[in-house]
């Protein structure tokens, strides 16, 4: 386990998850796609939904329901 999981109880694919998303901001100045996600970490779609939706309900990042790529980081 990294310290993130550990200092804030995300699980290791939300711990991920996060890390790709600010990366990923960080270089491209926008949020990936779900779908980018997934393939970049060798998952599906359906787990990166529950990662990003966990993320979110936990107050990490905030989403525009409706708009792609409107994830932003907290």
């Amino acid at each position: 386990m990294d310290n993130i999981t550990k200092k804030v109880g995300l699980s290791p694919g939300m711990s991920e998850t996060l890390k790709m998303i600010k990366a990923f901001i960080k270089k491209n100045g926008f949020a990936p796609s779900h779908r980018e996600l997934a393939e970049t970490r060798g998952t599906t779609v359906s787990n990166i939904n529950r990662y990003v939706a966990s993320l979110e309900e936990r107050g990490y990042i905030r989403r525009l329901r409706g708009q792609s790529r409107s994830i932003s980081i907290v």
